[in-house]
């Protein structure tokens, strides 16, 4: 597609979208409520009104302004609906993870827990070591004295 037709394409959706936004009903409270009161005026005449008068070009474009502003809305409205439906799944979604890993990790805690309040291996006892310790001493003082005893007969 070349850059023009996918322009002229761009610009015939949106006016699509924009038609069937704005055939789903007003989006905007008319404020202050009440009738539209159109009088026509011609140049030279005193105005019927205290206010303000648009020309016809201006107050078209203010019209089409609003009625844009109108269509907008709702698709802006629903733009961030879907936005804050996506973030509430993802948040969902993080959720569960953070559970599943708060489960697991606790799991892991709890098995670590209840490796430190077993007992130490008899070997890993420190009276373990303080007995070897002193058998090995009373060993070698022995083992001196047998071979003192023994070189000197």
């Amino acid at each position: 597609m070349t850059p023009i037709r996918l322009r002229v394409f761009s610009v015939f959706a949106v006016l699509l979208v924009t038609r069937s936004a704005v055939a789903e009903g007003p989006v905007f409270k008319p404020i202050p409520p009440g009738d539209d009161k159109i009088e026509p005026v011609v140049q030279g005449q005193p105005a019927p009104f205290t206010g303000q008068l648009f020309d016809n070009r201006t107050a078209l474009r203010w019209a089409n302004w609003l009625e844009q502003a109108k269509a907008r809305l709702v698709l802006d409205v629903e733009a961030e609906k879907k936005k804050a439906d996506i973030r509430v799944e993802t948040l969902e979604k993080q959720s569960l993870l953070d559970k599943q890993r708060y489960e697991e990790m606790t799991a892991v805690y709890q098995a670590r827990l209840r490796e430190l309040e077993k007992p130490p291996p008899f070997y890993k006892n420190v009276w373990f070591g303080v007995s070897l310790g002193v058998a090995a001493t009373v060993m070698a003082v022995t083992a001196t004295a047998y071979t003192i005893h023994a070189t000197r007969q």
